[in-house]
């Protein structure tokens, strides 16, 4: 197949329509665009977690945590990130496909940086914030 986007291995696509409507999010494995593919997570702390269905960049995550051994995910407050990651390992924690997790940050301030931790407020309050 022809990487007609000239997409990176493991990078992702959001296909829109005319409308700018999602229609299709894929993955460029190298040889073929890929459907992202991922299912909801239980787990006994969390309970059910899923990816937002209008949110296709919480799609790519949830899929690269399952696809991938390590990911990275970056994004501004309250888009998700720690919620999908953690809900991901607790997920796995309870069918023991894995037996610890080790969560690591860098607590401390740089300059211009934005303030780590929950904050409650909306999304623009957390953004006005930061």
């Amino acid at each position: 197949m022809v990487n007609h986007f000239n997409l990176f291995t493991n990078e992702y696509l959001i296909v829109k329509n005319s409308e700018g409507e999602v229609v299709d999010k894929l993955l460029w494995n190298g040889e073929v665009y890929l459907p992202i593919k991922y299912s909801d997570m239980n787990s006994k702390l969390f309970g059910k977690i899923k990816a937002k269905s209008n949110d296709p960049q919480q799609a790519f995550a949830v899929d690269s945590l399952f696809r991938n051994k390590i990911t990275m995910i970056q994004g501004d407050a309250g888009t998700g990130k720690t919620l999908l990651s953690l809900g991901y390992l607790f997920h796995e924690l309870d069918k023991g496909t894995i037996d610890k997790i080790i969560v690591f940050c860098n607590t401390v301030a740089t300059k211009n940086s934005a303030k780590l931790g929950y904050y409650p407020g909306s999304r623009d309050e957390k953004l006005l914030d930061s």
